[in-house]
């Protein structure tokens, strides 16, 4: 900008506007059930696999509040056994293709414990093989997925009406702060913007799944500022003093 125009800039006033960022975070909880077959991990429960699911609260918690995770597990004393139904509790099956000392091979059926060739018509016992259960019986155990999420709710108190990017980079100075890893946070009560009130109150009654709550306000100092080049005005924000002059002749202008 040329050196008399600068000359031609003189505030004349200035008159100070805070701007509040009122920030929610809520942690979710879900939990994801999956009965596999599994013989060698977990311990074993003393009752049946639905009676065994009623006793469990899964009482998983995350390693740091507040921080997306996933915990995969086994439940304690959850393995249950089963008549298997491949084998009928036998522990073996009917290989379903047999082969004759002949050399034929057929088909005959699950259940059969006898055969007759086809070909030379000798009578012959069916040929078993073990089966993948394990003396009869299928051993199930109950495994877990639990995430925890991060639920988000954010509401910007701009009495300017300044374009909100303005502020992104902006660390702001936490006025308040509350967290609660029990359950709900509390609404504010005694803040002295209204509508910050109201949407804090709007955004906990939001998350009614949430295990846990913290909510915090950030505070950015505006100053708007008259000058005489213009019958208008422009803005220093935050301790940084970022400037947005909206009607200023230079939009580039770094000097102010």
């Amino acid at each position: 900008m040329k050196k008399q125009v600068l000359n031609d800039v003189k505030i004349r006033n200035q008159v100070k506007k805070d701007c509040y960022s009122y920030q929610l975070v809520c942690v979710t909880k879900t939990t994801k059930k999956n009965w596999e077959i599994n013989y060698t991990e977990g311990t074993d429960s003393t009752s049946d696999k639905n009676l065994a699911e009623e006793n469990l609260n899964y009482d998983v918690k995350p390693k740091e509040y507040f921080k997306d995770e996933k915990v995969d597990l086994i439940v304690p004393n959850t393995g249950v056994y089963f008549k298997c139904e491949n084998c009928n509790g036998k522990g073996t099956v009917i290989l379903l293709k047999q082969k004759c000392s002949c050399g034929n091979e057929q088909n005959v059926e699950a259940d059969s414990t006898s055969f007759t060739c086809n070909k030379c018509n000798k009578f012959q016992e069916t040929t078993a093989q073990r089966c993948t259960c394990k003396n009869g019986q299928i051993r199930k155990i109950l495994r877990i997925q639990v995430e925890f999420k991060n639920e988000y709710f954010s509401y910007f108190y701009n009495p300017c009406k300044l374009p909100e990017s303005y502020f992104k980079n902006l660390k702001g100075k936490q006025i308040y702060y509350e967290a609660n890893t029990e359950g709900r946070v509390n609404e504010l009560k005694n803040f002295e913007i209204s509508d910050v009130v109201q949407q804090s109150k709007k955004a906990i009654s939001l998350f009614e799944n949430a295990i846990a709550q913290k909510h915090f306000i950030l505070s950015y100092p505006v100053w708007q500022c008259d000058y005489t080049l213009k019958e208008d005005n422009f803005y220093l924000i935050g301790n940084e003093s970022n400037v947005y002059a909206p009607s200023y002749p230079s939009r580039t202008c770094s000097i102010l």
